[in-house]
């Protein structure tokens, strides 16, 4: 298919604030055609970015969702960065989390 990606790790950026991240697409298998992708935090440099796709790679490879799921949030947290939301989250339930975890409650005196 021509329509395949340069490979199954590319790094975006530099974005606006100098960063990188890691982007990862799988064929999920389930749908013909139906692809998911995993993203990395944002990273100060290139390399680091590239080892986290490549990271995220091997555990989808060995471990499908639930390992990528799990690796993913580690990265995340390792990066003091809160993971994107799944494909499953709505931006209401990510809103209404988010409102829940008092993200923007007034202290009170």
């Amino acid at each position: 298919a021509s329509h395949h990606r340069k490979g199954p790790v590319e790094v975006e950026g530099p974005n606006d604030r100098g960063l990188f991240r890691a982007t990862c697409a799988f064929n999920t298998g389930q749908v013909r055609g139906r692809e998911m992708t995993a993203t990395g935090p944002w990273r100060a440099d290139k390399e680091s970015a590239a080892e986290d796709g490549e990271a995220l790679r091997r555990a989808y490879l060995s471990g499908g969702n639930q390992a990528l799921t799990e690796l993913k949030n580690g990265l995340y947290a390792a990066a003091g960065a809160a993971p994107p939301p799944s494909k499953k989250e709505s931006p209401a339930d990510v809103a209404a989390a988010a409102a829940a975890s008092g993200g923007s409650a007034a202290g009170g005196g």
